[in-house]
């Protein structure tokens, strides 16, 4: 899967906004970027921001106003703030329709996230010295990763559990959840959704394409993390996923997707072996990687 997709429960939004974030979250840059690439086919235009935490912290259960472009702006609700170390945090911002929301992840100084409003695509990507590029996408123009189904079930990656056999897992979870509800009468607020644990490898030329830096990396994955489970939550499936790893690999990919596939599956090859072993260290039910060029 390229680099330029990737891919926690909802809680009920406001109906009245109360206090509003009046000062630009992102502003244009002033400082240089590390990444100087340009805008791909599935790219639209692009805007380098600086980012103002403060102004999301500040507004916790008020309504925040994200300046995307001129023309392009996003309001909505905090739904979601998960504090880590330091300044470090994951925030979430959605509106009255569940398809649009906002994700903004901090990491180290380094911000990603994801904009979805009004059937439009926006990305947040780390882009080095403390510096993000926003990019409307072309959704239509998107690339597939080119894995069907049937050949996800088969990747061995997956520790023998095919998809099949996870989402089995959750409805039998969620069937005996419900019986234990409806046997003790109570509801589903606050419940333990089963979770499937992901390992996310990323090449040079990913962690390049963030800006270079391992902070950005990390923002960016734990912001698509978020994205997913918002699309989970959405889509009514109730499971979330979390990364329980994240792993620089030495080597780059190759350009062409079945080489660079077949050899981040197979163990023995000489190249990227060491995921297999990380893998069963850390319990992961699914593995992916991240390639710039593919």
């Amino acid at each position: 899967m390229s680099a330029r997709r990737l891919l926690l429960s909802g809680v009920a939004v406001a109906s009245a906004f109360t206090a509003i974030a009046s000062a630009d979250v992102f502003t244009n840059a002033t400082k240089a970027p590390v990444w100087d690439g340009e805008l791909d086919h599935a790219q639209i235009r692009m805007r380098m921001v600086e980012f103002d935490a403060s102004e999301i912290l500040s507004a916790r259960n008020g309504e925040v106003s994200l300046s995307l472009f001129d023309d392009a702006a996003f309001v909505g609700v905090t739904d979601l703030l998960e504090h880590r170390d330091g300044d470090n945090f994951s925030w979430r911002a959605r509106t009255d329709d569940p398809s649009d929301y906002a994700i903004v992840v901090r990491q180290n100084g380094e911000t990603a996230g994801f904009v979805r409003t009004d059937g439009r695509v926006f990305e947040i990507l780390p882009s080095g010295n403390g510096v993000s590029r926003i990019v409307e996408v072309h959704v239509a123009a998107q690339l597939p990763c080119g894995i069907d189904a049937a050949e996800i079930a088969a990747n061995p990656m997956m520790r023998g559990q095919d998809i099949d056999d996870l989402l089995g897992r959750t409805v039998d979870a969620e069937m005996a959840h419900e019986d234990a509800q409806a046997a003790d009468g109570s509801g589903a607020r606050g419940e333990i959704l089963p979770t499937f644990d992901q390992l996310v490898a990323y090449t040079p030329n990913a962690l390049n394409w963030v800006g270079g830096s391992e902070s950005g990396m990390f923002a960016f994955i734990e912001a698509a993390i978020v994205d997913m489970n918002t699309i989970l939550s959405n889509s009514g499936i109730n499971m979330t996923t979390r990364a329980v790893f994240k792993h620089a690999l030495d080597e780059n990919e190759t350009g062409s997707g079945g080489a660079d596939r077949n050899a981040f599956r197979i163990n023995g090859d000489g190249k990227w072996d060491e995921v297999h072993q990380l893998r069963n260290d850390f319990g992961a039910d699914l593995c992916h990687i991240l390639v710039r060029n593919s």
